[in-house]
């Protein structure tokens, strides 16, 4: 078994979780509202267990794209 920790940007982080809580049906308000309480509160819970990853990954690692 092996454990990554996946680290994207603060930022893209926020504005995915936002994305995601508005297409669910909350409006910005309540969904920025949301990843900056509850979900902010699990982020910091989740990151305090980065040191035990076997691997990181950046969230400035880009990967190629099928073109």
């Amino acid at each position: 078994d092996e454990v990554w920790f996946c680290e994207p940007a603060e930022d893209e982080r926020v504005r995915r979780l936002v994305a995601r809580h508005e297409e669910f049906g909350k409006d910005h308000a309540s969904a920025l509202a949301w990843v900056r309480g509850t979900d902010q509160r699990n982020a910091d819970l989740v990151a305090a267990t980065r040191d035990r990853a076997d691997l990181v990954v950046p969230g400035s690692l880009r990967y190629p794209t099928a073109g």
